[in-house]
């Protein structure tokens, strides 16, 4: 059999399986039987594509939907939040679990920004008060210190880490070798030494984390407005909000802030959550 003959039977072939599957009627003549397949082939085709753009629409938006659903998947797992203070500025910001953070100057922190992370990222100074809870890392280019609810300062700078602790323990890392502190000692490292040391503060908290201001007179929205900023809290007055405040604080305590301004006013705080007060008439 040579090339024509088996191009004929091919044609011949494929012929009878298109009016096989197309049940073409045996009394139609050749050019109705000629019609009706191409009609039908041409239904078919129709068909077969639009089910095609069906199908590629589904598969595109399910698709579509899958990756968007890995990307903000992969972006809640990986997304981060950063505050630095200034020059000549102190910040304060609390971490998804309402542990809080005063930044000293020219300071910086970086922590995830929708997990209740107890790994916190910093450069220069800081002073935390830590929610008791897992363990809490401060990771820093010098070492590394790990809490467990407790108060406590951080300062790192050029391979040099000196450590403070006001309540709790805090377990230092420095060079392969750590150190334990207890409530009045502290750390200072760097290359050439390291050592335990006993901390000459009296007052609990670092400088910079006493909140320290006089009023004369003063509203008291906009009084509790700077202490809303040094602690990193919301106050809302659920009282007379005309009256005035006069007074001297000098604190790091949150709540002595709160009873130095309240007391004279006749007015007390509730907190209805870690960071939130109402204050309320007496």
């Amino acid at each position: 059999m040579n090339r024509f003959e088996e191009n004929n039977q091919s044609i011949s072939q494929l012929a009878d399986q298109l009016i096989h599957h197309y049940q073409i009627p045996s009394s139609s003549d050749k050019k109705e039987a000629l019609d009706t397949i191409l009609k039908k082939i041409n239904q078919s085709e129709n068909s077969n594509r639009n089910n095609t753009k069906i199908n590629w629409f589904v598969r595109t938006a399910v698709s579509a939907a899958a990756t968007a659903a890995i990307l903000i998947i992969i972006y809640i797992l990986t997304a981060t939040t950063s505050y630095q203070s200034g020059d000549d500025e102190i910040a304060a910001c609390r971490l998804p679990d309402q542990s809080r953070i005063v930044l000293h100057h020219n300071s910086s922190v970086k922590f995830k920004k929708y997990i209740r992370t107890r790994n916190v990222h910093l450069s220069g100074k800081a002073y935390f008060e830590v929610v008791k809870n897992q363990k809490f890392k401060v990771l820093t280019e010098s070492g590394e210190v790990e809490v467990l609810g407790t108060r406590f300062s951080v300062e790192s700078h050029d391979k040099n880490l000196n450590v403070q602790c006001f309540q709790g323990l805090v377990k230092t890392h420095y060079n392969k070798d750590s150190w334990v502190l207890d409530p009045g000692t502290g750390f200072s490292g760097d290359n050439n030494k390291q050592q335990k040391i006993s901390l000459e503060s009296e007052t609990g908290y670092p400088d910079f984390a006493i909140f320290q201001a006089s009023f004369s007179n003063e509203k008291l929205t906009d009084v509790f407005e700077k202490l809303e900023s040094f602690f990193s809290v919301d106050i809302e007055i659920k009282s007379d909000t005309d009256k005035h405040f006069s007074g001297t604080i000098e604190t790091g305590s949150l709540e002595s802030a709160l009873q130095i301004i309240c007391e004279p006013l006749l007015l007390k705080y509730k907190f209805t959550e870690k960071n939130k007060i109402n204050i309320i008439q007496l």
